[in-house]
């Protein structure tokens, strides 16, 4: 852990999805996700903007989205996908909307998935 990347993150992809015909329950759980990677120093921040909910309720408050930062020399290039789900090191759950790489690092743009 460092000053600029104080927070550690571990990331899973979900399984696929088999089956034709009446099956069980096929929502995504943890139990069906497989380890990536695990221990990576990461900078976790609330962005501005939010989406709102389809509904839109007067009452409805914005889904809050996060940038999460990782740098370049602890997570290569493509590793991260769509639809990964990151865990940090307080135990919440993240679902990646945007994996955006550049010369830094990992720019990634995450939404908390509820439980």
């Amino acid at each position: 852990m460092s000053f600029i990347y104080p927070r550690k993150v571990a990331f899973r992809r979900p399984g696929a999805q088999h089956g034709i015909g009446a099956v069980g329950y096929g929502g995504q759980t943890p139990d069906a996700e497989d380890e990536i990677i695990c221990g990576i120093p990461a900078s976790i921040q609330a962005r501005r903007e939010g989406t709102n909910n389809p509904v839109g309720l007067p009452g409805d408050g914005k889904t809050p989205t996060w940038y999460v930062f990782i740098p370049k020399a602890k997570l290569a290039n493509g590793v991260v996908h769509n639809r990964d789900v990151m865990i940090d090191d307080l135990g919440i759950r993240y679902q990646v909307i945007q994996p955006y790489w550049d010369s830094l690092g990992y720019r990634l743009t995450v939404i908390t998935l509820d439980t």
